[in-house]
């Protein structure tokens, strides 16, 4: 399994996600964008992408808050999480460039069959938001999940 850490750009923000793959299937698969929960792009964040991915899928561990940018505990996750639960477009402008990354990355490796791609959110809030903001700039089919 591997795990490419890939800086990207999120509006003023520069960005530090994972994408995770099975180096030894051959063939493209399907892609999945997974936001982690408020702690953020952690160890734990990534094995869960490693999970999600196996076999079967592409994945890419959005980062919600910035590269270099992770909460020790619950309080800073809250100092964080929360403008941005109180921003839907800043919410929605993130996942957008970390969606946008996912499909260029995984593309340029030439792993993905990008008309088919999913989600898969740490809360059902952002499984509501995910649906609005990145189907209707593929206009492919979009599946999305809560783990």
């Amino acid at each position: 399994m591997r795990a490419e850490r890939i800086k990207y750009p999120m509006g003023a923000v520069t960005a530090e996600g994972a994408l995770i793959y099975d180096e030894n299937v051959s063939g493209k698969r399907p892609a999945v964008l997974v936001a982690p929960n408020w702690l953020g792009m952690t160890d734990k964040a990534v094995q869960r992408g490693e999970f999600v991915a196996g076999n079967r899928y592409v994945v890419f561990v959005a980062d919600m808050y910035g590269a270099g940018t992770r909460p020790a505990d619950f309080g800073e996750a809250a100092v964080l999480a929360n403008p941005l639960r109180a921003d839907a477009v800043e919410q929605r402008r993130r996942v957008k460039a970390a969606f946008a990354t996912m499909i260029a990355q995984a593309k340029m490796r030439n792993l993905i069959d990008d008309r088919r791609a999913a989600s898969a959110f740490a809360s059902a809030v952002a499984t509501s938001w995910s649906w609005r903001v990145t189907a209707p700039i593929w206009r492919r089919p979009f599946r999305s999940m809560v783990i």
